[in-house]
């Protein structure tokens, strides 16, 4: 890494527009106009001419599943399919060419796209193969579907209990339908990556530079759930960093579901002391499902489904025990709640701990946090809690909200205007690969409200949009607030990580739909241009 360095000629935005500024092993040492930082020349080893690009802090990535995303880059993606006929001539197809035992992964299954009529379950998938197995997994990645040969694999019958956090769901007799919610998931995903063990290092490795092609610098990714293989995705993010072949800072977020669990996180955060661009984070607990899955917990309920009104993963009385662990060992907590019911229960436990541990202040976190009324906001906001959102959720769920909340109900989705007038640190995420990892495409949702490229829909609840400036510090100040690192990234000032991505065009100035057309041009980390695109 060159000791200093001089960049010139650029515009800095969001940050008093100055053009010009110097770098030293790595950090910002001086930023201003241009024939200030001149001065600088003759002890710099390179001067760079941006030659008038827009320069912005690097993006960053608040809450995501880096290592899965990656490993289903290989499924079958019903994305694009529109009937069901394509669904099941793009699985039966590639049953076709498969051998016995020969998992077939299937991902992003939306039952909307066929009015909400297709129920996908074992008796369906039996009919494209009996003897290949198949894993299918909703597009929230709370529900999986397979057939019998999956259910046997994974030894799933009428005597196999829930596990704890997750549903076997059964026919009137108590036999399994193929059906699994949460964490039940797992008994049939823990046999998918047992065939790809050996090659976890190289999955991590083949998706970086496509996050960097975006501009995405830091990541926050929860990837330690599945017990069974976290020392070993643990151990290959380690040997990378090792290696120095992270080209991204990574932030572990540590799953917990029972006590035991902190024992290892304790033992990973010390052994990452003083490790480049890897470091633990926050410990992560799964309180509820998703509101397309309709598992997300509400208070009443679901407009479309009587039946039910969604599902604690855990007892409170279990959750408040383990966050207080936290709260003792001073880990940050970060706990996923959706549903009101389980937003509101959440809040409680904070604030609870807040009052016991009053000189720990560990900023804990809400994920998602999707469904908030006016009095949770209010008590969120004394109990100073950083809620990580997913703005592409408001672009997917949008056309379904009132579908499953009713109309009142669902004004209470993704209020990102009030909570930010409310003074509420959010933290910008893309929850990958539940959705795509392109920042721009969360800055949209922000800022218009609807599904992208679809100049004839209407913005849902104009009164929630947020402007252009606002919607980009979602995924640069925002995460640095949440990772404790807002003196070191997430804006481009004095004493920071000289961590910046440049573009042709002044993103502030930009119509909604041409900002959706940006590409990052340069991506530079510690001073020094990693991708140029």
């Amino acid at each position: 890494m060159s000791e200093q360095k001089v960049f010139i000629n650029g515009k800095i935005l969001m940050n008093n527009n100055f053009n010009s500024f110097v770098t030293h092993h790595g950090l910002i040492k001086k930023i201003g106009p241009e024939k200030e930082i001149m001065n600088e020349k003759e002890e710099a080893t390179e001067v760079i001419d941006l030659n008038g690009r827009y320069i912005l802090p690097g993006f960053a990535d608040g809450h995501l599943h880096y290592f899965y995303y990656a490993l289903q880059k290989n499924s079958i993606d019903l994305k694009n399919c529109e009937t069901i006929d394509e669904v099941y001539n793009k699985i039966k197809n590639q049953a076709s060419k498969s051998k016995e035992n020969e998992w077939i992964t299937v991902i992003n299954w939306d039952e909307e796209k066929f009015g909400g009529k297709v129920n996908l379950d074992r008796y369906l998938l039996d009919k494209i193969s009996k003897n290949i197995p198949i894993l299918v997994k909703r597009r929230c990645l709370h529900i999986g579907f397979v057939n019998s040969k999956a259910l046997e694999l994974a030894q799933i019958d009428k005597e196999t209990p829930d596990p704890e956090g997750g549903k076997i769901v059964r026919d009137k007799k108590g036999f399994p339908t193929g059906v699994l919610q949460d964490e039940s998931i797992s008994m049939v995903d823990d046999l998918v990556m047992e065939k790809q063990r050996d090659k976890f290092k190289n999955i991590i490795k083949d998706s970086f530079e496509e996050f960097l092609s975006f501009g995405i610098t830091s990541i926050h990714t929860d990837d330690l759930w599945q017990k069974k293989y976290r020392e070993d995705i643990y151990k290959s993010y380690l040997e990378l960093a090792k290696n120095d072949e992270l080209p991204l800072d990574i932030t572990l977020q540590l799953r917990v579901s029972e006590q035991k669990d902190f024992a290892f996180h304790q033992k990973i955060r010390k052994e990452l002391k003083g490790i480049k661009n890897l470091k633990t984070g926050p410990v992560k607990f799964m309180f509820d499902g998703s509101l397309g899955g309709r598992t997300a917990a509400l208070r009443k309920p679901y407009k479309d489904n009587t039946s039910t009104k969604g599902e604690l993963l855990f007892k409170k009385e279990k959750l408040e025990s383990l966050v207080d662990t936290a709260y003792q060992l001073g880990f940050q907590p970060a706990i996923h709640a959706i549903g009101i019911r389980a937003v509101e229960i959440v809040t409680k436990i904070y604030e609870k701990m807040n009052k016991k541990y009053p000189n720990k202040k560990l900023r804990p976190i809400i994920v998602h946090a999707s469904m908030i009324d006016d009095k949770l906001i209010n008590r969120i906001n004394k109990n100073n809690i950083v809620l990580s959102v997913q703005p592409t959720f408001i672009s997917s769920d949008y056309q379904i909200a009132e579908k499953r909340l009713g109309k009142r109900r669902a004004k209470n989705l993704y209020r990102m205007r009030s909570l930010i007038e409310r003074g509420i640190p959010l933290a910008g995420s893309s929850d990958a690969p539940v959705e795509e990892i392109n920042p721009l495409l969360g800055v949209y949702a922000s800022m218009q409200r609807k599904e992208p490229y679809k100049d004839n829909l209407e913005t849902w609840q104009p009164n929630e949009t947020i402007d252009i400036k606002k919607a980009l510090q979602l995924y640069t100040t925002g995460p640095a607030y949440q990772n404790f690192e807002e003196d070191k990234k997430g804006s481009l000032r004095v004493g920071q990580k000289a961590d910046f991505i440049t573009f042709k065009e002044n993103l502030l100035n930009l119509d909604p739909e041409k900002l959706l057309k940006q590409k990052v041009e340069r991506i530079y980390i510690d001073g020094q241009l990693i991708l140029e695109n």
